[in-house]
């Protein structure tokens, strides 16, 4: 099978050294063993024939000259010759590439010209280091008129990468602060670009153990690069005057490891008289083993400093680090591996409690290597930045989604509609989620690749939070709709004032709108007012706000089978809409909950999970038990989820547990940790689900995705259990066929795992994200045309 095409486009890496030069080897050698890879080397003045020679093999090498950006341009932003413009075209034209990567924004300019020559290529950009904000930082700490060159060039990269990182490419950055910077300042209106995160990497691996001749701290780097001589010289002006007496009592020196030594260097060490303290080594064969020989490392990073792959480089050497918050940034490791300090006196202290205790350090080390190894080795890096790279969809579909309630405001909806947002920003939609504003928050976020605005509400004119009732209607709506021009509007979770206002604007425009439906009607406030449960559709006659929306949104999803059918008698442009999970959540592993209740691990528990009230039936589920208790040795029922929401209906519960004398073999838990709530899901025998109502079905694909079968009340819609192939059913608000079935379950639990796989099957192919995202592409394509 043919790999995908790509051209990697970079400046010359392999003979040159430092943690850009390592990233780029990282990226080449990745994209290399993943597609058909060619290379276009810029030639800088400095490079020699040799350099350019070290980069061939058995792929294709093309070189042009990379000049210094010129007038408004940044100074390092390279420009080309026509002729080399032209090499570059004829290569793209010759070969179609269907993937162009660039190793930083320096090479931006042969992205946009790409752009022009290969319109269906996917453009991806390493763009570990915002210039912008690196030369801002230099500016800001001497803005003097002998440094304006920095700041000159700031506003010429503001300039440039409003230009870039607006176009529809994949930008992958170091961090997550650089996201939210680059989000925050050019995802003005609804630019198509798509930012993920591809922190460093490094080849971990086990080792041989080493000791220094001398006891020493370890700081090293570049040591001409201006945040290398600002952070020595905070360790030496700041840090230095707290700990030189513990370095005098203790024998230990502060080595200083690195090339390019600049003066200032041995001038601190005169200046403090810290000369049988510190040494400068200079630079070193073999780096690792010099970070091996030290007890821990320091690097007090306070300014921008590129790739910031020192951690890494302490880990692979089971040494920990005393840095700062800049230092660490990017990294998610453990408090637990390294210390993290920003005041002197703190990093002083850090420095002093390692000294004195090397077997923490040693412990520390031994820590900071699990937890990098775990999320920074190269194959984990690797695999999830090829997998973004394939996934990635050019986000040229322009959606607005208008829900009456977005994350995190509420409940499982509400995660539900963020969830589907995030995955259609990353697979070829520009998302931006319109809400009311609800709680006291920011009424503008980028979350996730997602934009997220929170308008005023008419109806809460004065802004008192936290508004929870269900009438909203945001005028400013309007003008957002109208001045963006969306592709497509999609409503959740019913045809709300906003949504209709989405309705009347897209109409306006000729453009698109969908309309997915939870709740058509507001089932839970029906059962609470009138204790109607079953057929609430039935003689139901939509209001015309109603009636409108079914009939003029372009398309209609619906979570349920009965909604589907009651739609169809106003538009036949109607489907389903699956409510998925996150798969990976349930599939890793999680611990056992049933020694915390005094469950033996042998005992047959029937789990019945969620939020106890008359509407989820635990009642039937109580009663049932207690009816087929005789013919279920050694069997357990554990009701999981809160107790205060239906007082009354609680308190019958307990009362039937006391007078039936269950205390041994009914459990309640209440209100338990979503780790909890996980374990339930994989380690009980069988899910028990009696509602009276349920219009989604989700609990049951969640109980199949951990591995657990169903039992359930034949109201649940959509009903996914075939009895006896991948579950059991009964009859709704039947108690004894629900207690004929749990004997059933009980004398079938050998075919347990053969039921929970077909579930696990069923769930896979259809209630992922992935799958939803999916459909929801598919229609708005056939919409769009």
């Amino acid at each position: 099978m043919s790999r995908p095409k790509l051209l990697y486009i970079d400046a010359t890496f392999l003979t040159r050294i430092g943690g850009d030069m390592n990233r780029s080897r990282f990226l080449w050698q990745t994209l290399k063993d993943q597609f058909d890879a060619d290379l276009l080397l810029i030639r800088r003045d400095d490079d020699t024939d040799e350099d350019i020679e070290k980069h061939e093999g058995d792929h294709r090498v093309t070189v042009v000259r990379g000049n210094k950006g010129k007038g408004w341009l940044p100074k390092s932003v390279y420009t080309y010759s026509a002729q080399d413009l032209e090499t570059f075209r004829d290569l793209l034209r010759k070969e179609g590439y269907e993937y162009l990567f660039l190793r930083a924004t320096s090479p931006g300019l042969l992205a946009l010209e790409a752009e022009k020559v290969l319109p269906n290529a996917k453009i991806v950009v390493d763009s570990d280091l915002v210039f912008s904000q690196y030369t801002k930082g230099y500016w800001e700490k001497d803005r003097s008129l002998k440094n304006r060159f920095f700041l000159l060039e700031s506003k010429r990269f503001r300039s440039f990468e409003k230009r870039l990182y607006r176009r529809p490419y994949l930008f992958f950055v170091a961090n997550p602060e650089d996201r939210k910077f680059l989000e925050r300042s050019y995802w003005k209106g609804a630019a198509p670009s798509r930012f993920e995160i591809l922190p460093n990497a490094i080849a971990f691996e086990d080792l041989p153990k080493r000791e220094g001749k001398e006891k020493n701290i370890l700081f090293f780097g570049a040591l001409d690069s201006a945040p290398n001589v600002d952070a020595y010289q905070f360790l030496m002006d700041e840090v230095y005057p707290h700990i030189a007496k513990t370095l005098e009592s203790s024998g230990v020196k502060i080595f200083v490891t690195g090339r390019r030594e600049q003066s200032i260097y041995k001038e601190l060490i005169a200046k403090h008289g810290a000369e049988n303290h510190v040494r400068i080594l200079g630079g070193v064969d073999d780096m690792l083993a010099t970070i091996q020989e030290s007890l821990f490392t320091v690097f007090p990073v306070r300014q921008n400093s590129g790739t910031r792959v020192r951690v890494l480089e302490a880990a692979k050497a089971k040494r920990t680090a005393v840095t700062t918050a800049l230092g660490a940034e990017g990294y998610d490791l453990g408090d637990d591996c390294l210390f993290i300090r920003d005041t002197p006196k703190d990093y002083a202290d850090a420095i002093i409690q390692l000294i004195n205790d090397p077997a923490l350090g040693d412990r520390m080390g031994a820590r900071l290597f699990d937890s990098a190894k775990g999320d920074y080795g190269e194959e984990v890096v690797a695999a999830n930045f090829v997998k973004e790279m394939v996934g990635f969809q050019p986000g040229r579909i322009k959606l607005a989604i208008l829900a009456n309630r977005f994350y995190p405001e509420v409940g499982g909806a509400e995660t539900n509609i963020f969830y589907q947002a995030r995955h259609l920003a990353k697979n070829g939609c520009c998302v931006t989620v319109y809400s009311p504003k609800r709680i006291e928050s920011v009424s503008k976020e980028y979350v996730d690749g997602i934009r997220v605005r929170r308008l005023w509400n008419l109806f809460n004119p004065f802004s008192v939070f936290p508004y929870n009732l269900p009438r909203t209607f945001s005028p400013s709506l309007v003008f957002r709709l109208l001045v963006n021009r969306y592709d497509v509007v999609q409503s959740f979770p019913s045809p709300h004032y906003n949504a209709m206002t989405g309705l009347a604007c897209q109409k306006l425009l000729g453009k698109k709108t969908i309309l997915v439906s939870f709740d058509f009607r507001d089932y839970a406030s029906i059962i609470k007012d009138t204790g109607k449960i079953t057929d609430m559709l039935a003689d139901y006659r939509p209001i015309l706000r109603e009636r409108l929306a079914l009939a003029h949104h372009d398309h209609v999803f619906a979570i349920s089978e009965k909604e589907i059918e009651f739609f169809q008698s106003y538009t036949d442009r109607v489907s389903y809409s699956p409510v998925p999970i996150l798969l990976d959540e349930y599939v890793k592993p999680s611990p056992c909950p049933r020694a915390k209740y005094g469950i033996d691990q042998d005992a047959f528990v029937f789990l019945c999970l969620g939020r106890v009230c008359n509407v989820k039936g635990q009642d039937l589920a109580l009663k049932a038990f207690d009816e087929a208790l005789p013919q279920l040795p050694n069997a357990k029922l554990v009701i999981v989820g809160r107790r205060d929401f239906e007082v009354g209906f609680n308190q019958e519960l307990t009362e039937y547990v006391a007078e039936n004398g269950l205390e041994k073999d009914v459990i309640f838990t209440d209100v338990v940790e979503r780790e909890e709530v996980l374990g339930w899901l994989r380690h009980s025998d069988i899910h028990v689900i009696p509602v009276r109502f349920m219009n989604s079905g989700a609990v049951v694909v969640e109980s199949w995705a951990s591995g657990t079968p169903v039992l359930q009340s034949d109201v649940v819609d959509p009903n996914l259990v075939k009895d006896g192939e991948n579950g059991f059913l009964f009859r709704s608000l039947s108690v004894a066929d629900l207690s004929e079935s749990m004997v059933r379950a009980y004398e079938s639990r050998d075919a347990f795992e053969a039921m929970a796989e077909k579930g696990q099957a069923l769930v896979k192919e259809r209630y992922t994200y992935e799958y939803l995202t999916n459909l929801y592409l598919e229609k708005y394509r056939e919409l769009m045309g």
